[in-house]
């Protein structure tokens, strides 16, 4: 996997272990999309639930469907206007 495709940011690194957890998998990529890796409405609830229970946000379903980088970029708002 390149660099560029690795996660960039704490919140990546954190989403990509939620990932690789959920999916059994080793790598996650930023641009990996939720839906393409396998992902499906009881994975979707799972990871929704684990990122309000660690990060205090929730996602939209249309985010928890995006790319890991889309759904860090979308933490990190909710984070933001939460403070």
């Amino acid at each position: 996997m390149s660099a560029e495709n690795l996660p960039r940011s704490a919140i990546e690194e954190m989403l990509s272990t939620y990932w690789r957890e959920l999916f059994g998998i080793e790598a996650v990529r930023r641009d990996e999309n939720f839906r393409e890796a396998g992902g499906d409405s009881i994975m979707a609830t799972i990871l929704a639930n684990r990122i309000e229970g660690e990060l205090g946000v929730r996602l939209s379903m249309e985010d928890l469907y995006g790319t890991l980088e889309q759904q860090a970029i979308a933490c990190e708002q909710l984070m933001y206007e939460g403070s």
